[in-house]
């Protein structure tokens, strides 16, 4: 597990590297930094998606439904923005601690729905 841990990481900052460089071309092209935005996330998850899939859980032949994967993201991301709230109304002077402690909510929202769920391995009786 520790092996997927650190591959689920090394995953997730490649996907952030792509989705802002996807972010600033697109802004770059058109000037359009909603679209950038919406584009670069949406790279990133396919991005993420494939390699979470191959590399992090190696769910070789598994049926790993990208739209259950879409789903852990809004849950984990939904944790990422509660405790990011929740942080900030309790103290509002420390918005960067905030966001470190968001970001370990979804993470471990992250990880624990695709290795136990998006990505379950099934036991096989040989």
């Amino acid at each position: 597990m520790l092996r997927q841990l650190r591959r689920f990481s090394l995953v997730g900052l490649l996907n952030t590297s792509i989705g802002y460089f996807v972010i600033i071309l697109v802004q770059h092209l058109t000037g359009r930094p909603i679209l950038a935005n919406v584009a670069g996330y949406a790279a990133g998850l396919a991005f993420s998606f494939v390699l979470y899939r191959v590399y992090v859980f190696e769910a070789k032949g598994e049926r790993s439904h990208p739209l259950k994967f879409v789903s852990a993201f809004i849950v984990a991301y939904s944790a990422n923005m509660l405790v990011l709230t929740e942080m900030l109304a309790i103290r509002p002077d420390l918005p960067y601690l905030a966001q470190v402690l968001a970001s370990v909510a979804y993470l471990a929202v992250m990880f624990t729905m695709s290795k136990l769920w998006v990505f379950r391995q099934r036991n096989r009786v040989t």
